[in-house]
């Protein structure tokens, strides 16, 4: 190919019309190894220089997905999988309906569905009215909706405004993080890390709000979960410019930056040494990203009533969640070695009693809505079966506390509890549980060896000695 000067080049931005791959070669995809191919997501939003076109693909450079530079050896893609402009999007504030005309439907429920707070709608507007939107080639949660639900109320849905085009020069970013609470906190420390690496400024994205059994992400500002001043300090002792510009234009999802912030993390644990912990930016963020004051006072006495007063030494992760099950199927076909990350409750207590039957107390960690068994009936298994009793965060929570809680707070209420527990019990293949042993480090700066995996492949427990750096099992324990 000749030499092209790219600076006469316009930019061109696409979405990907569905899941699709940037390539090193024109070829199939049969015929590239992993490192020659990059999977991207549907409406995912690409930013290039067109340098050459062939009958089917782009040939692309100084490319961009998602606002995260590509390697330069990416530089094909298929045509047809790529179009421009992308549809609307809509988020719903609050439980809403789409309905099948511009009046409020009373109890027709064919009229009318009803969908959870969080929910995404793709579409595209064919009217407006003062009160409702009339889309149509709409798609909930990425499935296609029936045509005849067509009219959504302004006042209970949040339309995104268009994506904010890429340039070389704009501050990082993504807008929100769609995985749960430490995979949200793994993306951001990704992004203060590119930020540093590459001289950057961030737009601070947004929380998500994960409702696992609703299938939904409601986003809420960051500043309502974590100490901002607290984090802005942290920026600034890094020379890390900040914005706090509403990132709702900017992508969603921040998996590079996430991918980045837990390798990152992990070679910390499995390798101190290697780093000047006083000063270095992943620890100075572990111990910086901390709730706000009011979850924080919940915190410390859910801290005192459970370890102080009720006398309990261990928290054990549940990873029993109707996600980790479908997730779980994913991990089968890719992990070679034999382990347990999807077991019982009761498989997992059999694990602890055979390790630490000194623990009669146990405090279990885990999204309760989203799990099948009721707690009491784990609670007298556990009891009858191996003398253990079994605590659960709403034991020590007044209804109107629980009812008040959003789902990410009880999250961070979780994750705090977990590292505040003498002993932890959990999975490797779980960012909770690693940066749960990871935090106990970076607040010590010793090595941690009180906690345990039950994900190995044995009766018993394995004590970690990785300081939460490794996912597989048989490394976590060495």
């Amino acid at each position: 190919m000749a030499e092209v000067d790219r600076s006469e080049l316009p930019r061109r931005v696409w979405f990907a019309t569905h899941s699709t791959h940037i390539k090193s070669a024109n070829l199939p995809l049969d015929e590239l190894k992993d490192k020659e191919k990059k999977g991207v997501s549907r409406l995912a939003l690409l930013s290039a220089c067109v340098v050459e076109e062939t009958k089917d693909c782009f040939v692309i450079a100084d490319a961009a997905l998602d606002y995260m530079p590509l390697a330069p050896q990416l530089k094909y893609i298929v045509k047809s999988h790529w179009s421009w402009p992308p549809p609307e999007e809509w988020i719903a504030r609050r439980p809403a309906h789409i309905t099948a005309s511009d009046v409020q439907p009373d109890s027709a429920e064919a009229d009318k569905m009803l969908v959870p707070a969080g929910s995404r709608l793709y579409g595209r507007i064919a009217e407006e009215t003062p009160a409702f939107w009339k889309v149509k080639e709409a798609a909930l949660r990425n499935k296609a909706a029936s045509p005849h639900m067509r009219y959504i109320a302004k006042a209970d849905w949040r339309l995104r405004p268009p994506p904010k085009l890429y340039t070389p020069e704009a501050p990082l970013g993504y807008y929100y993080n769609n995985g749960g609470l430490n995979n949200q906190r793994l993306a951001l420390l990704g992004l203060f890390l590119r930020a540093k690496e590459w001289k950057r400024a961030i737009v601070l994205p947004e929380m998500s709000i994960k409702n696992i059994a609703a299938d939904s992400q409601l986003p809420a500002p960051l500043q309502d979960f974590f100490d901002l001043p607290r984090l802005l300090d942290f920026a600034q002792r890094h020379g890390i410019d900040v914005s706090l510009d509403d990132p709702a234009n900017l992508p969603t999802g921040g998996w590079d930056y996430f991918a980045h912030g837990a390798g990152q993390f992990s070679r910390r644990g499995q390798q101190p040494e290697q780093f000047e912990l006083e000063s270095d930016l992943v620890i100075d963020f572990i111990r910086s990203v901390v709730p706000i004051p009011r979850t924080a006072d919940v915190v410390a006495r859910l801290k005192k009533r459970i370890f102080s007063e009720e006398g309990i030494e261990l928290a054990a992760q549940f990873r029993i969640e109707s996600d980790w099950a479908e997730h779980s199927k994913h991990l089968h076909s890719r992990i070679k070695e034999r382990e347990d990350f999807f077991i019982p409750y009761d498989a997992i207590i059999a694990k602890i009693a055979a390790t630490l039957p000194e623990q009669k107390k146990i405090l279990v960690i885990c999204d309760e809505m989203a799990v099948e068994t009721p707690k009491e009936e784990m609670r007298a298994v556990c009891l009858a079966r191996y003398g253990i009793e079994l605590f659960f965060k709403s034991d020590f929570l007044s209804g109107e506390e629980t009812e008040t809680l959003d789902f990410l707070a009880r999250a961070m209420i979780d994750f705090e509890l977990a590292a505040g527990a003498r002993h932890f019990v959990g999975l490797t293949r779980s960012t909770f549980s690693n940066l749960v042993t990871f935090q106990k480090f970076a607040l010590s700066g010793q090595p941690v060896k009180t906690d345990y995996i039950y994900n190995n492949d044995k009766p018993e427990l394995g004590l970690r000695t990785d300081n939460g750096g490794w996912d597989s099992p048989r490394r976590a324990v060495l």
